[in-house]
């Protein structure tokens, strides 16, 4: 059996264990961001091979996400898919201004 460690030998082996814990942490988190980035430049690879095969398509999608992302409002979002206005009434707010 192991021999019983006086009070020092259990802070150094509580140290030990505590730099063996912060170590694999880092290395996992180091893990962690090369896969990241590996994913990273695939998606770029992807969009670059997308580009490269049809422009046009390729145009066209990122002005629709451009439009999704800067050009609508919520009012536009919430209307529907056929892009009309939404009806009078249909939020609380237009609900308040009928009642006043």
């Amino acid at each position: 059996m192991y021999p019983q460690l006086d009070e020092e030998g259990l802070k150094e082996k509580r140290k030990q264990r505590l730099m063996k814990a912060s170590s694999d942490a880092r290395k996992l988190q180091r893990e962690q961001k090369v896969a990241e980035r590996r994913l990273k430049e695939e998606a770029e690879a992807r969009e670059q091979d997308e580009r490269d095969r049809d422009l046009d398509a390729w145009s066209q999608k990122m002005r629709r996400e451009h439009e999704v992302r800067f050009h609508f409002g919520p009012s536009e979002l919430l209307s529907g898919t056929d892009g009309a206005p939404p009806n009078k009434g249909d939020y609380a707010e237009d609900a308040n201004e009928e009642t006043e």
